[in-house]
């Protein structure tokens, strides 16, 4: 079955998604686009919505030509962006990445259901975030975790979060009996998929508006 949920997580990358949509000055970014022939094109992406993003790709070639891509007909699609690290006091170069997976629901009315969706984090365990408009006024999309291991996708919600995680990570027991406890909740879940994946695999990576 198939749960939409929003979490405090969800409303920060929001915020920032919103901010960038409504900053006129930075709705384009440097990414790249494969197509489902093979074919990778480099240039620009423009930002469009939450799940406007997952139905199309708007690319710009180097030369300012335009072509907007129906997501049947890409593979996946990349960009990177700049994010202020408190820390270091600078910016760093994020990339966030939308791969083609077939979901239930359409992001928007009527839609296709083989979309691009965002991988925030990629390895043994991925993690996949999916946004479909709900025509509310007070919430104008809905929220979806997945998670996916060995080729199957699974929706992630509160309700279900420790025993699907605990499941998943289950060949990591120390990692397992903390899911569900502090600083292991349902808000933590992108840490929790990478802890697991950096113990199972070194190629685990994070990815994402986080």
């Amino acid at each position: 079955m198939k749960y939409f949920t929003t979490t405090a997580f969800t409303l920060l990358f929001m915020v920032f998604t919103v901010s960038i949509f409504a900053n006129s000055n930075a709705k384009t970014y440097k990414g790249s686009v494969t197509l489902e022939n093979g074919q990778t094109l480099e240039g620009q992406i423009q930002m469009l919505s939450p799940t406007l993003n997952e139905i199309k790709v708007k690319f710009i070639a180097s030369n300012g030509q335009a072509t907007t891509y129906k997501a049947k007909e890409v593979a996946s699609y990349n960009f990177t962006f700049s994010k202020y690290d408190s820390k270091t006091k600078s910016y760093k170069n994020e990339t966030v990445e939308y791969v083609k997976k077939n979901v239930t629901v359409a992001p928007v009315p009527f839609g296709p259901k083989a979309v691009l969706v965002e991988r925030q984090v990629a390895g043994t365990v991925s993690l996949y975030n999916f946004y479909a408009e709900t025509r509310a006024a007070a919430h104008a999309f809905t929220h979806n975790f997945f998670v996916e291991k060995d080729g199957q996708m699974i929706s992630v919600t509160r309700e279900n979060f420790k025993s699907v995680v605990k499941d998943m990570v289950a060949d990591y027991p120390a990692l397992s009996a903390k899911v569900g406890k502090k600083g292991y909740g349902f808000k933590y879940i992108a840490n929790i998929i990478t802890e697991y994946n950096n113990h199972v695999s070194p190629k685990g990576e994070m990815f994402g508006m986080n």
